[in-house]
């Protein structure tokens, strides 16, 4: 990413013009890294869909990877252009909930084994331990884990799980007729 020229500029900002990507950033930030089954687990999505934004931002200079086996893991690049972008993405992603909301998911999946993780996605948390369970050895585990924690089988869905890509979704009483 060293030498901006027009054609990476547009690349680069066509990267960052995706609310899964932003969002995948923001999570990373929080976390040394993630293979692609367990963002796929966050984001409730197909691995091969994940693996795709993971190599969108990866081809701007935005992450590295590091294979392991057959495992790849993405991470935060430290080149000084990328960190230049990230800086700035990452600072109005700091006070963003559903940014929160992502991070805190991510850190209840990286407490999870791996190998179950990127077997069942989102749905190895119904594996979860209870609060007398083992502790988590991933990102933001202990405290952000436990005001995290709710049933994997939860009926009333967060805004994060109702919300279209990069959506947030409205709550509340429908408005009345005539109300503006």
């Amino acid at each position: 990413m060293t030498n901006v020229t027009l054609p990476r500029l547009l690349d680069l900002t066509k990267a960052l013009a995706n609310g899964i990507r932003l969002r995948i950033l923001g999570v990373l930030a929080s976390c040394p890294e993630l293979c692609v089954g367990q963002v796929a687990a966050v984001f409730d999505m197909a691995r091969s869909t994940a693996s795709e934004h993971l190599s969108d931002l990866r081809r701007v200079g935005l992450l590295t990877e590091r294979r392991d086996g057959r495992f790849v893991y993405y991470s935060l690049a430290e080149e000084e252009a990328a960190r230049t972008w990230l800086r700035v993405v990452l600072a109005d992603l700091e006070a963003d909930r559903l940014t929160a909301e992502d991070r805190a998911l991510a850190a209840r999946i990286r407490a999870l084994p791996h190998d179950l993780v990127c077997e069942l996605g989102r749905g190895a948390l119904a594996h979860e331990p209870d609060a007398t369970g083992l502790a988590g050895t991933g990102c933001g585990s202990g405290a952000a884990r436990g005001a995290a924690a709710r049933p994997a089988a939860t009926p009333a869905a967060t805004p994060a799980e109702t919300a279209g890509e990069g959506e947030l979704a409205l709550t509340g009483p429908p408005a009345s007729p005539g109300k503006a």
